[in-house]
């Protein structure tokens, strides 16, 4: 085993990461250098409040598939984490007990713990967003002082209650919006604000473009430099995604498999966006898989 070598692994509710980094130290102080990000589409939470037989399948898949890339750095420590999908699902045990079977433990992470998790990329005073498959966390952070809270709304839970035709989403969906997110101006976010997620850092290259912030990793692609999205910006992008057919979507190197999810998703960040008078966003990739993993380290 090479003691330098971490891995972490996140169960969501649109697909199965994992982070493989090499452990730092600079100054005494434990840092990550990335050194693989593999991502495999799950659909994980396609029917909410249980796990299909599908979803099930492909997450397994990806694990035997996460496990032959970590042969060539020894097997290095392994650290599973799930979120909404599987703490939502009366029938999670289909998941787990496999997943044991073949010696992964999973730590089911509370709405609150995964809020606490995006605390990794906060300045002493900001906010986060962070939209999921399954749920949305947002993050409060005043000279340390914390507040977060976890609502339950994905971009796939979404499109699991709600039909989309056309780039024209129905009138229940946004009913749903105010009713799960009623209250949420009682959890004003700080500036600056930033945004991490699939959702997030998809829109903000889509509406900034590839450039050279962006890489491709295992048909996945990842944003390595913050970038703005203004609500400008998104604005234009939903725009363009209503009057896309689904079929060019896919044909989009930045939407690809998040070609169907993607507009419930920029419709709820627009909904927060709104509802908090936010008008930037910054999207960063150090989300919760990253945060995880640098907790991991500072106790391994």
């Amino acid at each position: 085993m090479n003691d330098s070598f971490l891995a972490a692994v996140d169960i969501g509710s649109n697909s199965a990461r994992m982070l493989v980094a090499r452990a730092n130290y600079i100054d005494g102080e434990p840092v990550l250098e990335r050194v693989l990000t593999m991502r495999y589409v799950t659909r994980l939470g396609e029917k909410p409040g249980t796990l299909t037989k599908g979803g099930v399948e492909r997450t397994l898949s990806a694990f035997e598939e996460f496990k032959k890339a970590l042969a060539p750095v020894g097997g290095a420590p392994f650290f599973v984490f799930a979120t909404s999908a599987v703490r939502d699902a009366d029938n999670r045990y289909k998941l787990l007990d496999p997943l044991e079977k073949r010696g992964v433990r999973v730590d089911i992470l509370s709405g609150e713990r995964e809020a606490e998790l995006a605390c990794a990329i906060l300045p002493s005073t900001g906010g986060c967003i962070d939209i999921g498959g399954g749920s949305t966390e947002l993050l409060s952070k005043r000279e340390g002082k914390i507040a977060c809270k976890s609502f339950n709304a994905g971009a796939v839970r979404a499109k699991a209650l709600f039909g989309e035709e056309n780039g024209v989403l129905p009138e229940a969906f946004y009913a749903w919006l105010k009713s799960v997110f009623a209250g949420i101006r009682e959890t004003p976010l700080p500036a600056p604000v930033f945004g991490a997620g699939g959702t997030i850092t998809t829109l903000a290259a889509l509406a900034n473009g590839a450039g050279e912030s962006m890489i491709t990793c295992r048909d996945a692609i990842y944003v390595h430099a913050e970038q703005s999205l203004t609500r400008a910006q998104l604005t234009r992008a939903m725009q363009w995604l209503a009057i896309t057919p689904l079929d060019e979507r896919r044909k989009n190197a930045l939407l690809g498999d998040r070609a169907d999810i993607i507009l419930y998703g920029a419709e709820i960040l627009a909904f927060i966006m709104d509802e908090l008078g936010a008008e930037t966003v910054f999207a960063t990739d150090k989300d919760n898989l990253y945060a995880y993993l640098a907790e991991v380290l500072k106790t391994y």
